[in-house]
């Protein structure tokens, strides 16, 4: 059966939005959703990194696929790899250690963009092994130059929670006042707070 709202009308795939980027997963876990892009002019790959503390590091058949390389080699490839080395498209995994290796081919030298379209919160970090360079997602696309071929050690993805947790009580810089109650949390001042 496929439900309505999986329904669209038009050849074009849309995107979800913000509201619709955090559900539960497997075992009712919370999982963080992060796609990220390779471009070279107009040719482009895509892959996805899933944080779900519920999910396993091996490869699981519900949530996980891996990487079938285009037939077009000339199209620049963008994935992750899994502790044992496989090739992911969708990658769902434990934060384990908050990091996640990149791996990329090159089907000729040249410029790239690597992009991040879609995120949870916080900030994805994206270390460069070739050049000693750590460069914000969530900020601006990277830019890096490559030979044509495959390269699996270069690229590594971390993240960086802006929000502080496991707090009694905290002072954002613009004078709201959390804190935390029996019953949830109290927000007082004129300010924002987002809650996680």
């Amino acid at each position: 059966s496929f439900p309505l709202e999986g329904r669209q009308l038009t050849a074009e795939i849309e995107s979800q939005t913000a509201t619709n980027q955090m559900g539960p997963g497997h075992d009712g876990a919370t999982r963080c959703l992060l796609d990220l892009s390779i471009a070279s002019g107009d040719m482009a790959d895509r892959t996805r990194v899933v944080m779900n503390d519920a999910a396993k590091e091996a490869y699981e058949a519900t949530c996980d696929a891996a990487k079938f390389m285009s037939d077009a080699t000339d199209v620049p490839q963008l994935y992750s790899l899994g502790t044992d080395g496989t090739r992911y498209a969708i990658n769902e995994r434990p934060t384990g250690d908050g990091t996640v290796r990149l791996g990329f081919r090159a089907g000729q030298d040249g410029s790239f963009a690597l992009r991040l379209t879609r995120h949870e919160g916080g900030r994805v970090m994206l270390t460069d092994t070739k050049t000693g360079t750590t460069a914000d997602l969530t900020a601006a696309d990277y830019l890096f130059t490559a030979p044509a071929g495959t390269d699996e050690g270069r690229f590594v993805l971390s993240f960086k929670s802006d929000a502080t947790t496991g707090i009694g009580s905290a002072v954002p810089t613009d004078g709201t006042h959390v804190t935390a109650t029996a019953d949830g949390i109290t927000i007082e001042g004129e300010g924002t707070a987002t809650v996680y």
